[in-house]
């Protein structure tokens, strides 16, 4: 059994859609957005470049190769997948994951497209407790998952503490989803894999 942490690949210039200036902090938001399907707010596409002296944000796209990504980054680093991604995802549900989607707008001049954000509505239980490394104040570090405990979900979040389970870029699939996913050349997706017991 099989599973992995999903992720995004790292690129020097790359399309990010930015939130606007007054949302607050990505955490903030999470409470908010409990009984929302759709985010209140739109997202604007931004080049941004790495350079020796930082980030930098512009408007000149000229050096990004792909603007539109099926996973797109952005400045709450949540995730944000393509309609195509979230199809891709939604066929491999088996019901039991307790997902919804809440879906946004990202605009690039003109044109507007809509993404999705995955939300969990049940922390799930999936730690094998007894594997994980935590910190000295209970944090995990390294987390272990249990293999019977998981056997049931296709994709579910990194346990984390308060509620940012709900809304995470932590997302961990099965080998299933990451076949499927490689399958329909679904882009700019790292996958790492996590430790199953």
């Amino acid at each position: 059994m099989k599973y992995y942490l999903m992720g995004l690949k790292h690129f020097k210039n790359v399309a990010i859609a930015c939130a606007p200036d007054n949302v607050g902090l990505a955490h903030e938001l999470i409470g908010a957005l409990r009984d929302s399907e759709v985010m209140p707010f739109d997202f604007t596409l931004k080049a941004l470049t790495v350079k020796s002296d930082g980030i930098h944000y512009s408007n000149d796209f000229s050096r990004v190769e792909t603007i539109w990504l099926d996973y797109q980054p952005n400045s709450l680093a949540w995730p944000l997948f393509s309609e195509r991604l979230k199809n891709s995802i939604e066929e491999m549900l088996t019901g039991k994951e307790d997902l919804k989607w809440i879906s946004c707008n990202i605009c690039y001049g003109k044109e507007v497209r809509t993404y999705y954000i995955p939300h969990f509505i049940e922390e799930l239980d999936v730690l094998n407790k007894d594997k994980c490394f935590y910190s000295n104040n209970g944090g995990l570090i390294k987390p272990a998952y249990s293999s019977l405990k998981i056997k049931d979900y296709s994709i579910f979040p990194k346990p984390a503490m308060n509620d940012l389970w709900q809304i995470t870029a932590a997302i961990c699939i099965s080998d299933k989803v990451k076949n499927a996913l490689m399958k329909a050349n679904i882009s700019n997706i790292a996958y790492e894999a996590v430790s199953v017991y």
